[in-house]
């Protein structure tokens, strides 16, 4: 007849009681991490739907845009281009940060996808604007989308 040994006893019960809370920990951070990116999703959407209405609203905004569009970047006063300089480099600004999101892990890539696709249509008057996004790699991955 084997001998009760209390101490191997314990000794396995504590490794089960190790396995078990590093798998409960590993549940959590997956928990975690899903939290996390569904928060920046809901983050990112809020900010883009946010400087949508304020475009949307703005008062100036929509009519300098129907005039660069229809008479050029020439066509624009002092003033006009101003707010076009501003308004095109927070959202240069902004897919930048999508870029680097998507780098990271934090962006899916169908709107990865679709935000290179509008840069990409923003990177000519970016180019006349004199507008230079601070990551060449973002720059790269604008202008190589869909080649």
């Amino acid at each position: 007849m084997k001998k009760f040994n209390l101490g191997q006893t314990i000794s396995i019960l504590a490794n089960v009681g190790v396995i078990i809370g590093l798998i409960l920990v590993t549940v959590e951070i997956h928990q975690s991490n899903k939290q996390a990116a569904s928060a920046a999703y809901r983050s990112r959407i809020a900010e883009v739907e946010n400087s949508l209405r304020q475009f949307a609203l703005s008062n100036d905004l929509p009519g300098i845009y129907v005039q660069l569009e229809e008479s050029g970047l020439g066509s624009l006063n002092a003033e006009q281009l101003s707010r076009v300089v501003a308004w095109e480099w927070a959202r240069q600004t902004r897919m930048e940060g999508q870029f680097h999101e998507y780098q990271d892990g934090y962006l899916d890539e169908k709107s990865y996808r679709a935000m290179l696709g509008a840069a990409q249509r923003y990177l000519a008057l970016w180019d006349e604007l004199g507008l230079n996004p601070s990551s060449e790699e973002f720059t790269q991955a604008v202008r190589n989308f869909n080649k």
